[in-house]
């Protein structure tokens, strides 16, 4: 079918809208939402699945899902199944055989947003994927419900440092306070796997790497004596100038975020008002945007996340929608998907804050960022990062978004000797 949107639900003959409404049915169910879920149906070498009195082959309610994301996203929301949806194509999704296999770390983040009542089982329940399995034969680590959860998170991170030699890792940190960073008792640069999904990484994509921010360079880090501490190098490469509002969001999927702005029910307009500020910021002198396209550009850009798959045109169509519409929308919003650029900004922008440095660069990133925090580009890393200056080293805030940084401008700039690289000690 072509892709379907409300009016065509509103359209449809009774018996139609009846079976679209059992589908409904199927994907509420709150099963699709369960971690466990996850290892039953990918270990399966044939999967069924009982609904009722039925009988459903997963791979027939597999490609169904993939086919409702695709072709009916606007029915499946309107019906709200598009939880369900989704996490069924998530199910798949990390045990397919078709794509390049996921490492243990994304797994991890995919896994994210399912439930389980044990904190521990977000990490134990994906043992059972071929990538926590090491060379040797061993897995990654062994189940140990006595241990706490700081000290499983601590050893997943020093277990994925070691064996995978990436900093990969560094963009699972989701801070969400302040707090968080003043809290000396916490290490910043690692990640809480107990906690519910706030954000996906920018680099997270399951088809291609999409930022490359540190170009060609190897991850280049060590641990202190106590592994509390991790020495990165990179390059300082700016600093926050201002920031935005927090876009509060409760992060649910990839598909979709319940969003709203400073305690007010979201509405279409915050993404128009985050448009205007760094549209505005980008008509100032201090911008390094220099036409009025290249603007709007990084503007969808950055609220996008940089995501490949929304375009200038689908930004447009979106912008066309104003009170007052301009001609330059309307010269690039032919053939634009309005409701698309919503749907990934929504998603990316969900618990970040837009930023301006000082350089003149905008940007999105972690909601605890301060004025004159650090925009750091780490040797390894597809992101740059947010950093923190403390007593005693650096506080990681958290990967972020720059646009004109993204596909390793800084790294070349740097081998004409126009940064030096540093080392920075991460506590």
């Amino acid at each position: 079918m072509d892709q379907a949107n409300l009016r065509d639900f509103e359209n449809f003959e009774d018996h139609e809208a009846e079976r679209w409404r059992h589908l409904a049915e199927l994907y509420s169910r709150p099963w699709f939402t369960r971690l466990w879920v996850i290892q039953e149906v990918g270990l399966a070498s044939q999967a069924w699945v009982m609904f009722g009195s039925e009988i459903i082959a997963w791979r027939e309610i597999s490609d169904t899902a993939t086919c409702i994301a695709i072709k009916a996203r606007a029915i499946a929301d309107h019906l709200r199944m598009e939880s369900g949806v989704w996490d069924c194509n998530t199910l798949t999704q990390i045990f397919s055989t078709k794509r390049r296999r996921l490492n243990i770390l994304e797994v991890l983040l995919l896994s994210e947003g399912f439930d389980a009542s044990e904190p521990r089982d977000k990490v134990y329940a994906v043992l059972s994927h071929p990538s926590a399995m090491m060379s040797d034969g061993q897995l990654i680590l062994q189940p140990d419900y006595e241990c706490s959860m700081a000290q499983l998170n601590t050893t997943i991170a020093l277990q994925f440092l070691k064996w995978q030699g990436s900093l990969y890792l560094l963009s699972a940190v989701h801070h969400m306070q302040s707090e968080d960073l003043e809290n000396s008792e916490r290490v910043s640069w690692i990640p809480c796997w107990e906690k519910d999904t706030q954000y996906m990484p920018f680099w997270l994509d399951d088809r291609r790497s999409i930022h490359w921010a540190a170009s060609d360079t190897p991850a280049c880090f060590r641990l202190s004596s106590d592994e509390r501490k991790l020495t990165v190098t990179g390059i300082c490469f700016d600093q926050v100038h201002d920031y935005g509002s927090i876009v509060i969001g409760k992060f649910t999927n990839q598909w979709k975020a319940d969003i709203h702005v400073d305690g007010n029910k979201r509405s279409l307009g915050h993404l128009r008002e985050l448009s205007s500020l760094i549209h505005n910021h980008s008509q100032s002198r201090s911008s390094i945007y220099a036409t009025n396209k290249e603007v709007w550009v990084a503007a969808c850009r950055t609220l996008t996340g940089g995501a490949p798959t929304v375009n200038l045109t689908d930004f447009m169509a979106f912008l066309s929608k104003y009170p007052e519409p301009c001609a330059l929308f309307e010269e690039y919003a032919h053939g634009g998907v309005g409701e698309w650029f919503v749907h990934v900004a929504t998603t990316k922008t969900a618990n970040r804050r837009t930023f301006i440095t000082r350089k003149g660069y905008v940007g999105l990133g972690s909601r605890p960022m301060q004025k004159d925090g650090i925009v750091c580009v780490l040797f390894g890393c597809p992101v740059p990062f947010l950093l923190r200056k403390s007593e005693h080293g650096y506080r990681l805030v958290g990967e972020c978004y720059v646009h004109g940084i993204m596909h390793g401008q800084v790294i070349r700039a740097w081998r004409r000797n126009e940064f030096t690289e540093q080392e920075f000690e991460l506590h």
